[in-house]
């Protein structure tokens, strides 16, 4: 099958944060789009994550007015909300259904 265009693998230990502590979890430069959909302005996103600890490294992220072309291009994505930079609308439980309410909240905002 071959690797993911989106793969965005780096080697965790480069990553510092801003303070020089270690990386958070999960490390936003290291990171893999499984699954994602451009609907209307918005986009939905499935990403792995290897060194996260939870819901086996799994997100489901939901991105308001930006583009797929746009979020693949980012070396960093963090799924935490943040005021700075581009930053998911909404995180959601990654499952099948977790995606489906995803992909229709994307189409009704």
């Amino acid at each position: 099958m071959g690797i993911s265009p989106f793969a965005h693998w780096k080697n965790c230990n480069l990553y510092e944060g801003v303070d020089g502590v270690n990386a958070p979890n999960p490390d936003p430069l290291n990171y893999e789009i499984l699954k994602s959909k451009q609907i209307g302005k918005n986009v939905v996103i499935k990403v792995r994550y290897p060194n996260c600890t939870n819901y086996e490294d799994i997100k489901i992220l939901l991105y308001r007015n930006v583009t797929m072309v746009k979020i693949s291009s980012m070396d960093l994505l963090d799924p935490h909300f943040s005021e700075n930079g581009i930053s998911p609308f909404l995180r959601i439980e990654p499952t099948e259904e977790g995606w489906d309410v995803a992909c229709l909240i994307a189409a009704y905002i």
